[in-house]
């Protein structure tokens, strides 16, 4: 069997996810949640561990979501946001 960059990814975000958790347990901070109640923002009191990891986690699942949609569907994904954040910058006159 040949290389495997889904499950390669998969497993970089399950590490610096599990760091990220361990740092919100540890600190008493919720956990980041879809919920109306859920946090707002990521802690100010994170460390540069506990960063790099968010960091890298966002990174990673972004590479996993272009991996996963493959080149065609990623360039549409991609044009479309990029055409989303004209139209709405340009609205707003941002």
């Amino acid at each position: 069997m040949g290389p495997t960059p889904l499950l390669d990814l998969a497993a970089e975000i399950s590490k610096n996810a599990a760091i990220i958790t361990d740092f919100l347990d540890q600190g008493e901070h919720r956990q980041p949640s879809f919920e109306a109640t859920g946090p707002a923002r990521f802690p100010a009191s994170a460390g540069e561990e506990v960063l790099a990891a968010r960091s890298q986690l966002i990174h990673t699942a972004r590479q996993l979501q272009f991996l996963a949609l493959g080149p065609t569907e990623s360039l549409q994904w991609y044009a479309l946001t990029g055409v989303s954040l004209l139209l709405t910058s340009s609205y707003f006159v941002i």
